[in-house]
Order: structure tokens, then C-alpha cells, then sequence
């Protein structure tokens, strides 16, 4: 059991596109073989990877490699960087991590400290909340300072845009980054462009968002169900000047059960007990 390798379903559910949900019941009726911790009332668990199928393997090996792979490019971007620009980067990473976990007024009260203690590093507490937005959306290189690049027009060629398309507009909805650095990595094994004249995943992402529809790009990244509670159109109803009685409703659902019904195979349908709407003649309901 030593040799096996676990993987947590959070995780796991962002490398397959699935919901944390679904690999959670798959666990719970023991389709993978899993283990968990109690945390409460809930179990979190871990999936072996050996237990998942070949085409679920497939799936979360190409995710971890592109993971890797943009973790390479960032670290690419940060050498390519100049000196002043890595050294804000390092700045920030510094102080990232000696605040981590404090509260706003332990955060504010050392960064006082700090700037008393470092007059060449001085930080005010909204800047580091920034940069603490920016490390968690794209790491190291969201901390490199962008001055003096505001006036480059970058164009993006139309191979490269289609390609982050058809990153950006997949269900599991991956980050506008995380495109970014996979478009960036083909763009180097196919042109060996220079990173740092290579357009910026906010170029990326506008450009995207100026051809396609708001409604389209979210049906493409969180799927038809989650488009219809948000976009879909309904029409209201209005039942106050229905008699009690008169409205009617019932549903029904089909068995999946084959049954032999004078010799013909058929899947016989339930109708469940009808529902009577009494309402009160001056309460109003849109549903």
C-alpha cells in the first residue's frame, strides 16, 4: 500500500472536468479504491490513481504534465525578467510569506514595522493584498512589474488565439493563466517565440471576450445547466385569478425496468399522485 499514489478528489476533479460530487458517490458506492479522513461530519477523500480507468488516467496524466509545464514557463518568465522587475517579485514573495495567515491588523501592524525596518521596501498594505490576488491567479509572474510595457500593442497571430480558445472555452472553466501559459508553451515548440514580447494573458483573454458572447463562453466553460439557472429565459405566471381546484398538476417518470407485457418488452411508466394548487385568491406566485 506504501507504493500507491493517492490523489485528493479536489484535485482530481479539476484534471477530469468532473464535479467534486461525483467522484465523491463514486467513492462512497466503492467504484475507485479510495481512502478518506473525517473532517467532522465529512469524509475527505483520496483516490488511487491505478484504480481509475485508461481513459481517466489519460486525462489526469495530460493535466499534471501541462501543470508542469506551465510551472516551467513561469519560472522562465521570472529569468527572462529584468533585474528590477525580479527584484519586486522577490520582494512580494518575501512578504507573502511572513504574513501568511495574519489578520488584517497583525498584516498592518507589521507591515509598519517593516517599512521602519526597510525604508528600500516599503509596502502598504493594499499593495500587498494585490499582489497576494495576483501570486494566487498566476504566480511568480503576476508579481513582475508591467511598467514601461503599457504602450506595446501586442497582436495575437490567429493560430495562437484559436488555440487558447479552445483551452478557454472548455467545461471545468481553467483559468485565463492557465491558457495562457499552455498557449505560450505551444507557441515556443512551435516558433520558439520570445517570451517577453509574447502578448499577456489579459490580451489573451479580452480578445476572446470582444468575439464572443458573455452567455456563449459561459455555457462552453460550466455546461448547460449552470447556463440555464443563470441565463435562461422563464415565463412568469401568475395563478391569482385561479379558482381553487381548478389548476391541475401531476408528473410522471419512466421505470427502468423491462417488464414482458403480453409478450412485447416494455418499460412501463409511473404516474405519481396528483397535486391539487389551492391558492389564496390575493396571493400572487411567478415560478
Amino acid at each position: 500500500m506504501n507504493n500507491i499514489e493517492w490523489v485528493d478528489i479536489n484535485t482530481l476533479a479539476d484534471a477530469l472536468g468532473f464535479k467534486t460530487e461525483t467522484l465523491r458517490r463514486g467513492c462512497a458506492s466503492e467504484k475507485y479504491v479510495c481512502r478518506f479522513k473525517k473532517s467532522g461530519k465529512y469524509k475527505n477523500y483520496e483516490i488511487a490513481i491505478s484504480s481509475l480507468p485508461s481513459a481517466y488516467l489519460k486525462k489526469y496524466n495530460n493535466f499534471i504534465n501541462k501543470q508542469n509545464n506551465c510551472l516551467q514557463l513561469n519560472s522562465e518568465v521570472y529569468d527572462n525578467a529584468q533585474e528590477w522587475q525580479r527584484k519586486q517579485a522577490d520582494k512580494y514573495l518575501q512578504l507573502l510569506t511572513l504574513t501568511e495567515g495574519m489578520s488584517y491588523n497583525k498584516t498592518v501592524e507589521f507591515l509598519k514595522n517593516w517599512n521602519s525596518a526597510h525604508p528600500d521596501k516599503k509596502v502598504c498594505y493594499t499593495s500587498l493584498y494585490y499582489a497576494k490576488q495576483k501570486y494566487e491567479e498566476s504566480g511568480v509572474a503576476g508579481l513582475l512589474s508591467k511598467k514601461g510595457q503599457g504602450n506595446k500593442r501586442r497582436i495575437i497571430p490567429d493560430d495562437y488565439y484559436e488555440y487558447y480558445k479552445s483551452l478557454y472555452l472548455r467545461e471545468g472553466a481553467p483559468s485565463a493563466f492557465f491558457c495562457w501559459q499552455a498557449t505560450l508553451g505551444y507557441a515556443k515548440d512551435k516558433d520558439n517565440v520570445d517570451i517577453l514580447k509574447f502578448p499577456s494573458y489579459k490580451t489573451f483573454e479580452r480578445l476572446l471576450k470582444s468575439r464572443i458572447p458573455e452567455q456563449a463562453i459561459y455555457m462552453a466553460r460550466f455546461g448547460n445547466a449552470a447556463w440555464n439557472k443563470k441565463y435562461a429565459s422563464y415565463i412568469p405566471r401568475d395563478y391569482s385569478n385561479l379558482r381553487a381546484g381548478s389548476c391541475w398538476v401531476s408528473d410522471h417518470a419512466q421505470i427502468d425496468v423491462a417488464v414482458n407485457f403480453n409478450g412485447s418488452v416494455c418499460f412501463p411508466y409511473l404516474f405519481n399522485i396528483t397535486f391539487v394548487f389551492i391558492i389564496h385568491p390575493k396571493v400572487k406566485s411567478c415560478g
